[in-house]
């Protein structure tokens, strides 16, 4: 007979077996696969024609990834039959091509799969028919030339679809139509020319946008006029000439903008009328020649606004006039000469004004730097004249000779 405390210790021992057993267990089969809480790992395969084979298995993995020093040309059809994984990975390999069927085994598992950085130049129609819980899907950095939209016509959960840095020219009017819960696009470093509101007029959902350094000179102005529960808008490094200033009136959720590196001469007054949650603002590198006192009036929760790379030789007053809330003010690489203290008096929370790049004449009408710069950590800039100075950091200009010539607030009576 055995006795009761025994019996329990024997149950325990089965137990911790079983599981040991079931921890042990792996899908790999190919020596340089391995497991590893509950991932598989298939590192340093060589050049190999295809997938390697993986025994069935009902443990649903957490992630395959296959990598390392790995060359794949193709990615087979039934590649990953008997397997059940939640995210796949095969970037950097050099895939060149997938086959039809090539994820269908994993059509009740899948999340996320990241085929970026590999050869790929087009895929079937049917390439990602089924994957009905795809939630993330990465196909940056490869050679696509056409975007085939039948490719997302069955992934109803994606919520992420990174298509940057491949060669579209274009893509048809309606190849995001079904991806309604789609939250992240990006679209970045392609050769886009024109663009169509069609694209983005069933993307409700849509929470983010990268469209940066593309070639289009032109946006239309109904293009983000569904897109009403949009947070981050990245325009920068396109060829862009105006602004419609409709743009942006359907996007009030819109917290970061960024239209930098383009070709803006000027923006209409009330371009950024209703982005009243926008808290960063860039229009670095365009060709303004004028800062116009309405662009900014609106902006009441703007922190950070960088202004650099243009072509200002002044800035009047009254130019960020509303603006209490800004934190960070980038000025570099202007014609400035000197700054009006009158511009940042009143901004409370302004902890970094940057003026590198600029000729600055280091007289007593940038007195008040100095009387700020506790309250500036993150001042930057140099003097450019008068000789005896040139070099110098602002903020160590002697201003002590200035003292008969300024106001209480530091700013120059001259």
């Amino acid at each position: 007979m055995v006795r009761p405390h025994l019996s329990w210790l024997v149950t325990i021992v089965v137990m911790m077996t079983v599981v040991s057993s079931i921890r042990g267990e792996c899908a790999s089969v190919h020596p340089n696969c391995g497991c590893r809480s509950n991932n598989i790992y298939c590192h340093d395969l060589g050049d190999i024609s295809q997938v390697p084979t993986f025994k069935h298995s009902n443990t649903v993995y957490g992630l395959l990834e296959i990598g390392g020093n790995t060359t794949l040309s193709t990615v087979q059809t039934g590649a990953f039959k008997g397997l059940k994984v939640k995210e796949l990975s095969l970037s950097s390999i050099g895939i060149t091509a997938i086959q039809s069927g090539a994820f269908s085994d994993l059509n009740d598992t899948l999340e996320s799969l990241s085929l970026n950085s590999n050869k790929l130049e087009t895929m079937p129609e049917d390439v990602f028919d089924g994957l009905s819980k795809l939630k993330k899907l990465i196909l940056a950095k490869n050679k696509l030339e056409i975007v085939i939209p039948a490719w997302f016509n069955q992934l109803p959960a994606l919520e992420h679809l990174f298509l940057s840095w491949n060669q579209f020219e274009t893509i048809p009017d309606k190849t995001f139509n079904k991806l309604q819960n789609l939250r992240r696009l990006e679209l970045s470093s392609n050769q886009l020319k024109t663009v169509s509101a069609a694209w983005f007029s069933q993307l409700t959902a849509l929470e983010t946008l990268y469209f940066d350094n593309n070639e289009f000179e032109l946006i239309p102005d109904d293009t983000f006029k569904t897109l009403n529960q949009l947070v981050n808008l990245y325009l920068h490094g396109n060829k862009l000439k105006k602004l419609s200033k409709a743009l942006f009136s359907h996007t009030p959720t819109l917290q970061v903008l960024h239209i930098g590196g383009n070709h803006l001469r000027t923006i209409p007054d009330d371009t950024f009328n209703d982005l009243h949650q926008l808290n960063y603002l860039s229009l670095y590198y365009n060709f303004l020649t004028t800062v116009k006192t309405a662009w900014f009036r609106q902006l009441t929760n703007l922190e950070t606004l960088d202004l650099s790379l243009n072509r200002f030789e002044t800035i009047p007053e009254g130019a960020f006039e509303g603006l209490n809330k800004l934190k960070t003010l980038r000025l570099n690489h202007y014609r400035l000469k000197t700054l009006n203290y009158a511009l940042v008096q009143d901004k409370p929370h302004l902890k970094s004004l940057t003026l590198y790049g600029n000729p600055l004449e280091c007289d007593c009408r940038l007195a008040w730097v100095r009387t700020m710069a506790d309250i500036l950590t993150g001042f930057t800039a140099l003097c450019a004249s008068p000789p005896s100075v040139k070099g110098t950091a602002v903020v160590a200009y002697d201003i002590s000779t200035c003292a008969a010539t300024t106001t209480e607030t530091g700013i120059s009576s001259l």
